[in-house]
């Protein structure tokens, strides 16, 4: 749209803008409801400034989820979200305060078992059709949470053992892998396994890089819409494959670049984990396991890995979908 003239006319049953647009004072009670996309990713601030413009505000969104970016420093919890100022303590919407959608048409009963259990306060079940959702590749059939220690020492933000090993089962999978997966219209799908069914997650862009080198060099396709798709937790929100590998890269608490709370965010977990319809994968050095934590909610935040680690099929010896 050119121009604004048409909010400002009431010329309209359905309109759409940006947070600038919402907050300016002319349209001060013009809509009878706001609804706002992803607001587990606007600030309060921003919320406050948008809802003069309607009588009722719905919000939509997932708290649990990677937060807005932040480029500045603010008192304690002035840069929440408005999902996370509500919610407070909860983890999900209370009954009697909102609608939480209890049903993922996406992940396989395992991965959203475990999702729901560490995120969602087991208020999530999978759809039925997603048990459908398996991979065969290599006379194994894959389905569920995989965990590959990947022995390193000394790594920081990239590790070339994860990347080669990465390399290595992406191969594997792409050389006469069969998916079959649910679909929208009720007819599963049933076909070779294609290089846009992959994507690889990683904390660091040392790592993506890395990965990406890794991959051109194996003739893997990486384009980004045809090909293996690799990049950081923050690029993929929103997005799914069928398969997910999520590389941590650093060898052992001593070695984490940033902080224990940057590699170990339980909304980048969540959002790394929760992007495979089939199968997640996560490659990691054994040492992060038993990483040292000075505080409780380091531990908190450890023991998330620790419990993936707990329900997940080793990837080397898997033969079979993980029951739930």
């Amino acid at each position: 749209m050119g121009s604004n003239d048409p909010f400002a006319a009431e010329d309209y049953q359905l309109a759409g803008g940006t947070a600038w647009l919402c907050a300016r004072e002319a349209l001060g009670g013009q809509f009878d409801y706001l609804f706002i996309d992803e607001a587990g990713q606007v600030s309060l601030a921003d919320t406050l400034a948008m809802s003069a413009c309607a009588k009722n505000v719905v919000l939509l969104g997932d708290p649990s989820q990677l937060a807005q970016v932040s480029q500045g420093r603010h008192p304690i919890h002035a840069d929440d979200s408005v999902l996370a100022h509500l919610l407070g303590e909860d983890q999900t919407i209370p009954k009697h305060r909102g609608i939480f959608l209890d049903v993922s048409y996406r992940m396989q009963p395992a991965i959203c078992g475990f999702i729901s259990a560490a995120m969602y306060e087991e208020r999530l079940q999978a759809a039925p059709e997603t048990a459908l959702h398996r991979i065969t590749a290599n006379g194994c059939e894959y389905a569920g949470l995989y965990f590959a220690g990947v022995e390193h020492v000394g790594n920081s933000s990239q590790s070339l053992e994860e990347a080669s090993e990465i390399v290595r089962q992406i191969s594997l999978l792409l050389n006469g892998g069969e998916l079959v997966d649910s679909h929208p219209s009720g007819t599963p799908i049933d076909r070779s396994v294609q290089a846009r069914d992959l994507i690889v997650v990683t904390p660091y862009n040392a790592q993506r890089r890395l990965i990406l080198d890794k991959l051109r060099d194996a003739g893997i396709n990486v384009d980004p819409q045809a090909g293996v798709r690799v990049d950081t937790v923050d690029k993929f929100q929103g997005q799914e494959a069928a398969i997910v590998f999520y590389s941590m890269a650093t060898s052992s608490g001593e070695d984490v670049p940033r902080n224990v709370e940057f590699l170990f965010e339980r909304n980048r977990f969540n959002v790394a984990i929760s992007r495979a319809r089939t199968a997640s994968i996560l490659l990691c050095s054994p040492r992060l396991l038993d990483i040292r934590c000075r505080t409780p909610q380091q531990m908190a935040l450890a023991n998330l890995l620790c419990a993936f680690e707990e329900r997940a099929q080793s990837l080397y010896t898997a033969k079979a979908t993980v029951v739930p």
